[in-house]
Protein backbone atom coordinates (compact mmCIF):
# COMPACT_ATOMS: atom_id res chain seq x y z
CA UNK A 1 0.00 0.00 0.00
CA UNK A 2 2.76 2.43 0.93
CA UNK A 3 4.65 1.55 -2.22
CA UNK A 4 1.59 2.38 -4.31
CA UNK A 5 1.30 5.80 -2.69
CA UNK A 6 5.04 6.39 -3.16
CA UNK A 7 4.77 5.58 -6.86
CA UNK A 8 1.74 7.84 -7.25
CA UNK A 9 3.44 10.74 -5.48
CA UNK A 10 6.66 10.29 -7.46
CA UNK A 11 4.73 10.39 -10.72
CA UNK A 12 2.70 13.37 -9.55
CA UNK A 13 5.87 15.44 -9.01
CA UNK A 14 6.66 15.16 -12.72
CA UNK A 15 3.04 15.72 -13.76
CA UNK A 16 2.84 18.92 -11.70
CA UNK A 17 5.85 20.25 -13.60
CA UNK A 18 4.37 19.42 -16.99
CA UNK A 19 1.00 17.79 -17.76
CA UNK A 20 2.63 16.08 -20.72
CA UNK A 21 4.39 13.85 -18.19
CA UNK A 22 1.08 12.26 -17.20
CA UNK A 23 1.55 8.49 -17.77
CA UNK A 24 -0.72 6.84 -20.31
CA UNK A 25 -1.21 3.80 -18.08
CA UNK A 26 -0.56 2.52 -14.57
CA UNK A 27 -1.06 -1.20 -14.03
CA UNK A 28 -1.50 -2.64 -10.54
CA UNK A 29 -1.50 -6.39 -9.92
CA UNK A 30 -4.21 -7.09 -7.37
CA UNK A 31 -5.99 -10.27 -6.28
CA UNK A 32 -9.54 -11.53 -6.44
CA UNK A 33 -9.23 -11.90 -2.66
CA UNK A 34 -9.75 -8.16 -2.41
CA UNK A 35 -13.28 -8.71 -3.73
CA UNK A 36 -14.39 -12.12 -2.46
CA UNK A 37 -12.32 -12.15 0.74
CA UNK A 38 -10.61 -14.97 2.62
CA UNK A 39 -11.38 -15.60 6.28
CA UNK A 40 -7.78 -16.22 7.35
CA UNK A 41 -6.07 -13.53 5.23
CA UNK A 42 -7.67 -10.25 6.27
CA UNK A 43 -4.45 -8.23 5.82
CA UNK A 44 -3.89 -9.62 2.33
CA UNK A 45 -7.52 -9.03 1.35
CA UNK A 46 -7.44 -5.48 2.72
CA UNK A 47 -4.27 -4.62 0.81
CA UNK A 48 -5.72 -5.88 -2.47
CA UNK A 49 -9.00 -4.12 -1.75
CA UNK A 50 -6.97 -0.95 -1.36
CA UNK A 51 -5.36 -1.44 -4.77
CA UNK A 52 -8.79 -1.81 -6.39
CA UNK A 53 -10.07 1.31 -4.64
CA UNK A 54 -6.88 3.23 -5.46
CA UNK A 55 -7.28 2.49 -9.16
CA UNK A 56 -10.89 3.74 -9.02
CA UNK A 57 -9.76 6.87 -7.17
CA UNK A 58 -7.12 7.73 -9.79
CA UNK A 59 -9.63 7.27 -12.61
CA UNK A 60 -12.08 9.56 -10.80
CA UNK A 61 -9.33 12.20 -11.01
CA UNK A 62 -8.98 11.66 -14.74
CA UNK A 63 -5.71 9.74 -14.35
CA UNK A 64 -4.95 6.38 -15.91
CA UNK A 65 -4.92 3.36 -13.63
CA UNK A 66 -6.25 -0.19 -13.59
CA UNK A 67 -5.96 -2.96 -11.00
CA UNK A 68 -6.00 -6.51 -12.35
CA UNK A 69 -7.43 -8.89 -9.76
CA UNK A 70 -5.70 -12.20 -10.41
CA UNK A 71 -7.36 -15.42 -9.34
CA UNK A 72 -5.79 -18.76 -8.46
CA UNK A 73 -2.90 -19.68 -10.78
CA UNK A 74 -1.75 -23.29 -10.90
CA UNK A 75 1.43 -24.91 -12.27
CA UNK A 76 3.63 -22.22 -10.74
CA UNK A 77 4.24 -20.35 -7.49
CA UNK A 78 2.57 -20.82 -4.11
CA UNK A 79 -0.36 -22.95 -5.29
CA UNK A 80 1.95 -25.30 -7.16
CA UNK A 81 4.18 -25.68 -4.10
CA UNK A 82 1.19 -26.22 -1.80
CA UNK A 83 -1.24 -28.53 -3.67
CA UNK A 84 -3.37 -29.02 -0.55
CA UNK A 85 -4.26 -25.31 -0.61
CA UNK A 86 -5.19 -25.52 -4.28
CA UNK A 87 -7.41 -28.53 -3.54
CA UNK A 88 -9.25 -26.61 -0.82
CA UNK A 89 -9.84 -23.66 -3.14
CA UNK A 90 -11.11 -25.98 -5.87
CA UNK A 91 -13.60 -27.48 -3.42
CA UNK A 92 -14.87 -23.95 -2.80
CA UNK A 93 -15.48 -23.49 -6.53
CA UNK A 94 -12.43 -21.32 -7.22
CA UNK A 95 -11.24 -22.18 -10.73
CA UNK A 96 -7.52 -21.99 -11.44
CA UNK A 97 -5.84 -20.37 -14.41
CA UNK A 98 -2.85 -22.28 -15.72
CA UNK A 99 0.41 -20.54 -16.55
CA UNK A 100 0.35 -22.21 -19.96
CA UNK A 101 -3.05 -20.62 -20.70
CA UNK A 102 -1.70 -17.17 -19.92
CA UNK A 103 1.37 -17.68 -22.11
CA UNK A 104 -0.79 -18.94 -24.98
CA UNK A 105 -3.04 -15.88 -24.83
CA UNK A 106 -0.02 -13.62 -25.38
CA UNK A 107 0.50 -15.06 -28.84
CA UNK A 108 -2.98 -14.38 -30.16
CA UNK A 109 -4.04 -11.29 -32.08
CA UNK A 110 -6.92 -10.75 -29.67
CA UNK A 111 -7.88 -11.75 -26.17
CA UNK A 112 -9.93 -14.95 -26.21
CA UNK A 113 -12.90 -13.13 -24.67
CA UNK A 114 -13.10 -10.94 -27.77
CA UNK A 115 -13.27 -14.01 -29.99
CA UNK A 116 -16.13 -15.65 -28.10
CA UNK A 117 -19.27 -14.40 -29.85
CA UNK A 118 -21.56 -15.96 -27.22
CA UNK A 119 -19.72 -14.13 -24.43
CA UNK A 120 -21.48 -10.86 -25.26
CA UNK A 121 -24.90 -12.48 -24.86
CA UNK A 122 -24.53 -13.38 -21.19
CA UNK A 123 -25.29 -10.91 -18.37
CA UNK A 124 -22.29 -8.74 -17.53
CA UNK A 125 -22.50 -9.89 -13.90
CA UNK A 126 -21.61 -13.41 -15.04
CA UNK A 127 -18.59 -12.38 -17.13
CA UNK A 128 -16.07 -13.14 -14.34
CA UNK A 129 -17.49 -16.63 -13.89
CA UNK A 130 -17.26 -17.43 -17.60
CA UNK A 131 -13.90 -15.73 -18.19
CA UNK A 132 -11.88 -18.96 -17.61
CA UNK A 133 -13.86 -20.74 -20.37
CA UNK A 134 -14.34 -17.77 -22.69
CA UNK A 135 -12.46 -19.53 -25.49
CA UNK A 136 -15.16 -22.21 -25.77
CA UNK A 137 -16.87 -22.48 -29.16
CA UNK A 138 -20.40 -22.26 -27.77
CA UNK A 139 -22.18 -21.17 -24.61
CA UNK A 140 -23.28 -24.74 -23.90
CA UNK A 141 -19.71 -26.02 -24.06
CA UNK A 142 -18.62 -23.24 -21.71
CA UNK A 143 -21.40 -24.12 -19.25
CA UNK A 144 -20.47 -27.79 -19.42
CA UNK A 145 -16.82 -27.01 -18.68
CA UNK A 146 -17.78 -24.98 -15.62
CA UNK A 147 -20.28 -27.39 -14.10
CA UNK A 148 -18.23 -30.46 -14.97
CA UNK A 149 -15.14 -29.00 -13.29
CA UNK A 150 -17.12 -28.13 -10.17
CA UNK A 151 -18.85 -31.52 -10.10
CA UNK A 152 -15.49 -33.26 -10.50
CA UNK A 153 -14.13 -31.39 -7.49
CA UNK A 154 -17.16 -32.27 -5.39
CA UNK A 155 -17.15 -36.01 -6.06
CA UNK A 156 -13.33 -36.22 -6.29
CA UNK A 157 -13.38 -37.96 -9.66
CA UNK A 158 -11.19 -36.95 -12.61
CA UNK A 159 -13.02 -34.96 -15.29
CA UNK A 160 -12.09 -37.41 -18.05
CA UNK A 161 -13.80 -40.19 -16.06
CA UNK A 162 -17.13 -38.36 -15.83
CA UNK A 163 -19.76 -39.12 -18.45
CA UNK A 164 -21.98 -36.16 -19.30
CA UNK A 165 -24.95 -38.45 -19.97
CA UNK A 166 -24.73 -40.47 -16.76
CA UNK A 167 -27.33 -39.65 -14.04
CA UNK A 168 -25.84 -37.59 -11.22
CA UNK A 169 -26.97 -39.98 -8.44
CA UNK A 170 -24.98 -42.78 -10.08
CA UNK A 171 -21.80 -40.90 -9.12
CA UNK A 172 -22.69 -41.29 -5.47
CA UNK A 173 -24.26 -37.85 -5.11
CA UNK A 174 -25.79 -37.60 -1.65
CA UNK A 175 -27.70 -34.80 0.06
CA UNK A 176 -24.53 -32.97 1.12
CA UNK A 177 -22.97 -33.00 -2.35
CA UNK A 178 -26.25 -32.03 -4.00
CA UNK A 179 -26.64 -29.17 -1.55
CA UNK A 180 -23.11 -27.86 -2.23
CA UNK A 181 -23.60 -28.21 -5.99
CA UNK A 182 -26.92 -26.34 -5.86
CA UNK A 183 -25.37 -23.61 -3.70
CA UNK A 184 -22.49 -23.21 -6.17
CA UNK A 185 -24.87 -22.94 -9.13
CA UNK A 186 -26.66 -20.09 -7.39
CA UNK A 187 -23.57 -18.32 -6.03
CA UNK A 188 -21.53 -18.43 -9.24
CA UNK A 189 -24.12 -18.57 -12.03
CA UNK A 190 -27.18 -17.12 -10.27
CA UNK A 191 -29.17 -20.14 -11.40
CA UNK A 192 -31.69 -21.73 -9.04
CA UNK A 193 -31.93 -25.45 -9.77
CA UNK A 194 -34.43 -27.34 -7.58
CA UNK A 195 -32.78 -29.71 -5.13
CA UNK A 196 -34.93 -32.63 -6.30
CA UNK A 197 -33.82 -32.06 -9.90
CA UNK A 198 -30.18 -32.52 -8.92
CA UNK A 199 -31.03 -35.71 -7.02
CA UNK A 200 -33.23 -37.06 -9.82
CA UNK A 201 -32.08 -40.13 -11.75
CA UNK A 202 -33.20 -38.32 -14.89
CA UNK A 203 -30.68 -35.51 -14.42
CA UNK A 204 -27.23 -35.79 -15.97
CA UNK A 205 -24.62 -33.08 -16.56
CA UNK A 206 -25.90 -32.79 -20.12
CA UNK A 207 -29.44 -32.18 -18.87
CA UNK A 208 -28.17 -29.78 -16.23
CA UNK A 209 -26.18 -27.80 -18.81
CA UNK A 210 -29.35 -27.32 -20.87
CA UNK A 211 -31.27 -26.21 -17.76
CA UNK A 212 -28.58 -23.65 -16.93
CA UNK A 213 -28.43 -22.40 -20.51
CA UNK A 214 -32.20 -21.94 -20.57
CA UNK A 215 -32.13 -19.88 -17.37
CA UNK A 216 -29.31 -17.51 -18.35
Amino acid sequence: MQGTWNLHNALQVHVDKDLKNEPHFLLLTSSVSGTVGTATESNYCSANGFLDAFAQWRRSRGQACVAVGLGMISEVGYQHENPEIESLLLLKGVLAEKESQDVASQHGHAVVVSAATWFTSIPSTLSPAFAPVADSDTLRIAIMQLIKTRFSNLILVAIDQISEDKPLPSFGVDIMIASEFRSWLWTVLRIDIPFLDIMSTKTSLAVLAELVKGKL
